[in-house]
Order: C-alpha cells, then structure tokens, then sequence
C-alpha cells in the first residue's frame, strides 16, 4: 500500500521472500515514513480516544515520544497529571524474583568507569528556571580484572548549591559524609543506628555521630 506517489513515498508493506532487507523478510509489515528532508515530516505518529489526540510518536531519528511530540531522548515519556508518569514493571507468576532492571554497557571495559546512573532533577526558582539535579545514584566499575572485578554504589545529593557524594559503598567498607544524627525514640529517618556482628569491613564517618542524651533506643 502506497500512500502518496509524489518519489518520497510513505508505505505499508507486507514482505515477501523476494528483494533486498527488511522486504525479504517473509511474514512481515514495513511501515515506512516519507522520505522528506523536512523532519516533521517524517515520524510515525500514533492517534487515539475521543477527542483523538497523539499518543505516540516515532520521530526521523527513531526517538519515541510518550505524551511528547518532540522526544529529546531514546524513549521520552510526559504527563502534567500530578504523580505521572508512572512506569510499572509486573511479573504476575508464583516466582521468587520480581522484575528488573538491568544497566548493561556492553563494550570494553575500563577501571573507573561508571556501570549505570539514576538522576532525580527538578527545576529551581531562577528568573529562568534552570533544570537542577538534586540527587543522584550512579555504580562504578573500580576494577575490571577477571576474577577480581570491585564495585562501588555511590549517593549524592546537593547541598548549598553542590552536588557531592554523601554515601558510598564500597567493596570492603561503607562511608559517610556529613552528620548522622536524630531522636533515640524517633521512627524518622536515623532514629537509631544498629551495627550487628555480621557487618564486615570497616564503617568510616566523616563527621559526627550525634546520640541524645536519652540513648535507650540506640544498640
């Protein structure tokens, strides 16, 4: 099915055995956009409910686009609900491993080199807002070496205007950077620290250890 026949044409085709790849790959439907130097022009662009409104888009560069006419990104999802978008990962089976998600960089590898990254960004309040990260978690590959490989998880988060690192894991120890401090009652966030005998390695802190006077809830 040709869709326009002005030499830049817009297809659905369903292939066959014959001609050269992807066409010869029996069984098949091609959907092809125009051939156009005009890149608005050349997305596939998904309409639906009532009234229609886009829904999908898959621009000249292969970007889809969520809620999202001009994807910036590989996949770029957008939604002003408040809360959304949302992106749910199921496994409905009896198994014992729910879902997943996996960074790979599957290319040669160097020590030093950073195995994944989660950045959690928001806009501040300049006359010109500007996007800001405010948090960040990222792993590094510290040793590649066959049967020696080490790891590192690290956290940061901005504080007076700087990003840094305020948790890192290590292979052998875990550090902290700034105060770990609050209630010996409280249920918030450090109400206690518990170290049991099974922690292996050292614990370094960079900086205090508060503990209230009342220090009945802390072991």
């Amino acid at each position: 099915l040709t869709l326009s026949s002005d030499g830049v044409d817009a297809e659905i085709v369903m292939t066959g055995t014959g001609g050269s790849a992807p066409f010869n790959q029996h069984g098949s439907i091609v959907y092809k956009t125009r051939a156009y130097d005009a890149i608005t022009r050349s997305s596939h662009i998904f309409y639906t409910g009532r009234p229609s409104a886009e829904r999908v888009r898959i621009d000249h560069d292969g970007k889809v686009g969520i809620g999202e006419a001009s994807p910036d990104e590989l996949l770029h999802i957008k939604s002003s609900t408040d809360a959304k978008p949302v992106i749910k990962l199921e496994n409905s089976g009896n198994n014992v491993n729910s879902p997943q998600i996996v960074f790979l960089n599957s290319s040669t590898a160097n020590n030093n080199d950073i195995t994944g990254t989660i950045r959690f960004k928001i806009m501040n309040d300049a006359g010109s807002p500007e996007e800001i990260e405010y948090g960040t978690v990222y792993g590094k590959a510290i040793d590649v070496s066959d049967g020696t490989e080490d790891g590192e998880l690290h956290f940061r988060t901005r504080a007076n205007g700087v990003l840094d690192s305020t948790l890192l894991l290590k292979s052998s120890d875990a550090i902290f950077r700034g105060n770990i401090s609050g209630s010996a009652t409280s249920t918030g966030s450090f109400g206690s620290l518990v170290v049991s005998d099974a922690v292996q390695g050292d614990t370094t802190f960079r900086g205090d250890i508060v503990v209230p006077t009342d220090a009945s809830g802390v072991s």
